[in-house]
């Protein structure tokens, strides 16, 4: 598993979960990114319990079963291959994570103010299938972007409906934590177009400029606050 460094307490907290394995510098990507690595076979063995059935992923699924291959001629075991019958729902936590990898949260004001938009997308590159069920759970809608990407666009009138509950009840683990601290705050104010009005305007723009700030910075932010600034100092202006 990798992350960008600046997210690495998601791997510390695998690490301290499974009691197995190591984080690291994954030296070859580069020195902002750090990697968790199983190599012992108790380690490897609950990673193939946990995962075995429960994956949804096509590719995952096909590099699933070249990890379980591998672990039963190594240490000659017999593993079998569980078919993942079920379907995802906004009843686990698996959405939220594809959302913490795959997904992204933004809003901006355009037009000269007139319009405000918020936005919510997945991408996958490989299941147009997957995606399709994404949506449908999500209230949302599927295309193929023109970089040849799959991906899920939600408006933002269904948020109150699907979205909001779930990603509340599960939790963000990224920055993208910080980022839905303040997008949350902007979708009931932008249903009821309070930013048609100077105040509503206003307070709009902070929030959405606070949103666009995390994405551009969030590296000297996430730096300061090893030195005791914290990121809620950052965004206090």
């Amino acid at each position: 598993m990798s992350q960008h460094f600046l997210d690495v307490q998601v791997l510390d907290y695998v690490e301290e979960i499974l009691c197995s394995g190591l984080v690291s510098l994954n030296v070859d990507q580069s020195n902002d990114c750090r990697q968790f690595k199983i190599r012992d076979k108790v380690g490897l063995l609950i990673i193939a319990e946990i995962l075995n059935g429960n994956l949804y992923l096509p590719e995952k699924k096909l590099q699933f079963k070249n990890f379980l291959n591998g672990i039963n001629k190594k240490y000659k075991l017999n593993f079998f291959y569980i078919i993942n019958l079920n379907e995802f729902s906004l009843n686990t936590a698996w959405v939220i994570g594809f959302l913490d990898t795959e997904g992204s949260l933004s809003a901006r004001i355009v037009n000269n103010g007139k319009y405000l938009s918020v936005n919510l997308t997945f991408s996958q590159a490989y299941s147009s299938e997957l995606i399709s069920k994404l949506a449908a759970i999500c209230n949302g809608t599927y295309s193929l972007s023109k970089h040849n990407y799959w991906e899920v666009s939600i408006s933002f009138t269904k948020f109150p409906i699907t979205v909001l509950p779930y990603i509340s009840k599960y939790k963000l683990q990224t920055k993208r934590q910080y980022i839905f601290k303040y997008w949350s705050e902007i979708n009931r104010p932008a249903i009821q177009k309070v930013y048609l009005t100077a105040e509503g305007h206003l307070k709009m723009t902070k929030l959405a400029d606070k949103i666009q700030y995390i994405h551009q910075n969030y590296f000297l932010i996430a730096r300061n606050s090893l030195g005791k600034v914290t990121i809620k100092d950052e965004l206090a202006y």
